[in-house]
């Protein structure tokens, strides 16, 4: 009994998983999966969901980075969201970053070289880069003059169309 428990968690577990595999199935065929030993209603169907949640990502760093558009900050940051990176709390927070990086780099650009998520969870491989006009005091660097290019991994979580994690 123990091993044939174990042998459908199993199976629920791969179906979970695999979720991402069989949402190109046409139609609506992936709708209503139930994952029960996971307790997952609907785990195919939250693809869209997560796909959203990658557009977020993307375009929070288009329109405020590349766009230069700092007040668009209100449109993807929840006002209770976390910011990890500076303890910091809000868009207000996040405007703040925004801010410094274009005074430290006016013609700063943001490649994103890959987006993948799970869930509320997403990860966004960017390339960063653009002429240090202005001081980094973190690194104690000078304006330079220099252009410059960093790659970095940014974590999201998203929920209702909202940052509220970074």
């Amino acid at each position: 009994m123990v091993e044939e428990d174990n042998r459908s968690r199993i199976f629920a577990l791969g179906i979970c998983l695999t979720r991402s595999l069989v949402s190109e199935l046409p139609g609506r065929m992936n709708e209503g999966i139930h994952c029960k030993h996971l307790g997952m209603q609907g785990a195919m169907a939250s693809t869209e969901v997560t796909e959203q949640n990658k557009d977020v990502a993307r375009l929070f760093n288009k329109i405020v980075f590349n766009g230069h558009d700092i007040e668009a900050v209100d449109r993807f940051v929840s006002p209770d969201c976390y910011n990890h990176v500076t303890g910091g709390r809000g868009a207000d927070d996040f405007k703040n970053v925004a801010r410094f990086i274009l005074r430290m780099a006016p013609d700063a650009h943001v490649t994103i070289d890959d987006v993948i998520a799970e869930g509320d969870r997403v990860v966004a491989f960017l390339t960063f880069g653009g002429t240090q006009q202005g001081a980094m005091p973190a690194w104690n660097l000078p304006p330079s003059g220099k252009p410059f290019s960093v790659s970095a991994a940014h974590m999201y979580r998203v929920k209702d169309g909202k940052i509220v994690e970074h």
